[in-house]
């Protein structure tokens, strides 16, 4: 596979891609059907190119960017030409999850694209390890009670080993998750399985990289929201990429790219981190609920 160093995010720098056109087409006085009746093309072409969100499933066409940024006075050879060009090319770039990686499923394939490239991670579940943290094992056995549709039990595992290779094989990637005690401690798996996860989490988070903590259920909250959802917060090397949030909402996953929706979900989620026993303490906690497993037998 191409080099972790090398990758970014297709989806992130389509996202990028759509704000810098929405600030050209805007800065010229254009509506979004003026600039369609302008290049010839649909409204709908245009809501496309400046919003991915809203089909994530169509391809990016370079010759309407190209177009486009023409009808905005920015022609072949400027320097905003060619970086917005540079931005459309890398958002058409194939990710690795479009190689023999069909049978992944549709929502884990969205969410290889939003984890391609990113510095930082971070992610809290209240019910169980999310697929960044999964053993095999542990996946197999909660991708074999799963609507699958598109996908295969096998091939979301294999989705799930590929996601964690492109994550932390670079070594550059800070990864902090946030389980809910809950997630530790219910039995979603047979016992064995459970145990070598749990011992799993405990190993992963002896990364330099990488904190594990565990929210108990008397952790002190206080005043404040509280998490509904699973919800994961990506972030960039390059600053000019959009911070990213993904809720989990069970059916399925909600990309979020607004900055103020993005930060309420950052700051909740360090409110969880806080709240939350240390990293020494919660990997004491996963490795003496590992052991339970061995007396439950």
């Amino acid at each position: 596979m191409t080099s972790p160093h090398a990758a970014i995010s297709p989806l992130a720098r389509r996202i990028r891609l759509g704000q810098d056109i929405v600030r050209l087409r805007e800065s010229r006085g254009l509506t979004q059907i003026g600039l369609a009746t302008a290049i010839g093309r649909s409204r709908q072409a245009i809501t496309r190119v400046e919003n991915p969100l809203t089909n994530l499933d169509r391809d990016l066409v370079a010759d309407h960017v190209r177009d486009i940024l023409v009808a905005c006075d920015v022609p072949p050879g400027n320097p905003e030409h060619v970086r917005v060009m540079e931005l459309a090319w890398a958002a058409r770039r194939a990710g690795w999850w479009e190689n023999g990686h069909a049978k992944m499923g549709k929502r884990q394939r969205i969410i290889a694209n939003v984890e391609l490239g990113a510095s930082v991670i971070r992610e809290y579940h209240p019910y169980l390890p999310p697929g960044l943290t999964q053993t095999p094992a542990f996946a197999r056995a909660r991708a074999s009670g799963l609507p699958l549709e598109d996908a295969t039990v096998e091939g979301l595992v294999a989705g799930r080993l590929q996601r964690q290779a492109w994550a932390f094989d670079s070594g550059r990637l800070r990864y902090e998750v946030v389980l809910e005690e809950m997630a530790i401690r219910r039995p979603i798996a047979p016992p064995d399985v459970r145990r070598d996860q749990l011992l799993h989490l405990v190993k992963l988070a002896e990364r330099d990289n990488v904190s594990v903590r565990v929210l108990t259920v008397t952790a002190p909250l206080n005043e404040g929201q509280v998490p509904t959802s699973p919800c994961s917060i990506y972030g960039y090397e390059d600053e000019g990429d959009p911070v990213i949030a993904v809720i989990d909402t069970f059916l399925q996953d909600r990309v979020i790219v607004d900055p103020v929706e993005v930060s309420t979900y950052s700051q909740l989620f360090d409110r969880l981190r806080a709240a939350a026993l240390s990293d020494a303490d919660s990997a004491a906690f996963i490795r003496e609920a590992a052991d339970a497993q061995l007396v439950g037998r």
